[in-house]
């Protein structure tokens, strides 16, 4: 079957997906209402799938994510806790009405990044435009559901902070901002997935066994990524980074 509806629901989901809900049903009960096997399993789940996507999106802690029942709920509570009543909000010409309804709902003053279809272009240049002080809240759906048009997010993001700094200042931070070159981009993204790994080591170092998941998880994408910077990184300097300082010592002196 040739499934078309995705823009309003996943019908069609990964096996994967219905093995976990039935196992789920079949071994867990609620998490945090005991401490018998089936309830601490259901905690121990809820726990990783945190730790998961705070390390996705490169969060302090797991206890920074925040479940919702679905994508519209979760736009409710973003907005509602950013645009007051009467705020401004700057929003992509291809959000969904889980974005406009909250809005008007509190009458916030909306301005719209307009561009034609499949010209990032032309959207990242119009946030470029609207975002100015006094904005509360700047809303920019990554993929449309319903064009499949990937959104400019991080050119909308590099811009704006371009825009924050003394004009004299902005040639000289633009190619630092934008990273052009594709070689150097990809060196940035592995240093980026570094840090976090080395975050995740040092906390684990002062006794916060929450980023154990975390660390195995990063450890795999970077062992995954085939640099050969990141490759000589890692075999020469990485192990030094789990040691003490005496152990560190001692390794010199051997």
């Amino acid at each position: 079957m040739i499934y078309f509806d995705s823009a309003a629901t996943t019908f069609q989901k990964p096996p994967e997906v219905s093995a976990a809900v039935k196992e789920a049903m079949a071994t867990m009960s609620s998490p945090g209402r005991g401490g018998y096997r089936s309830a601490m399993l259901a905690a121990d789940t809820a726990f990783a799938c945190r730790s998961e996507l705070a390390e996705l999106y490169h969060l302090e802690s797991p206890e920074q994510v925040v479940f919702t029942m679905n994508a519209t709920h979760a736009l409710n509570i973003a907005i509602k806790s950013l645009v007051p009543p009467g705020g401004r909000a700057v929003i992509s010409g291809y959000e969904h009405n889980a974005v406009t309804r909250p809005l008007a709902a509190l009458d916030a003053k909306v301005d719209v990044a307009s561009g034609s279809l499949f010209h990032p272009e032309q959207v990242a240049d119009a946030f470029d435009r609207l975002i100015v002080p006094g904005v509360d809240a700047v809303i920019c759906n990554h993929v449309s559901n319903v064009f499949g048009f990937v959104q400019p997010v991080e050119a909308v993001a590099e811009q704006k902070l371009l825009s924050m700094l003394p004009p004299d200042l902005r040639g000289a931070y633009d190619e630092v901002l934008t990273i052009p070159d594709p070689e150097v981009r990809a060196l940035v993204k592995a240093a980026d997935k570094l840090s976090a790994y080395l975050k995740c080591v040092e906390e684990l170092k002062a006794g916060n066994n929450e980023f154990k998941k975390a660390k195995e998880q990063t450890l795999a994408a970077l062992e995954e990524n085939t640099l050969p910077a990141l490759q000589y990184f890692m075999e020469e300097f990485l192990p030094g980074f789990e040691l003490t300082l005496d152990e560190l010592q001692d390794s010199v002196n051997r």
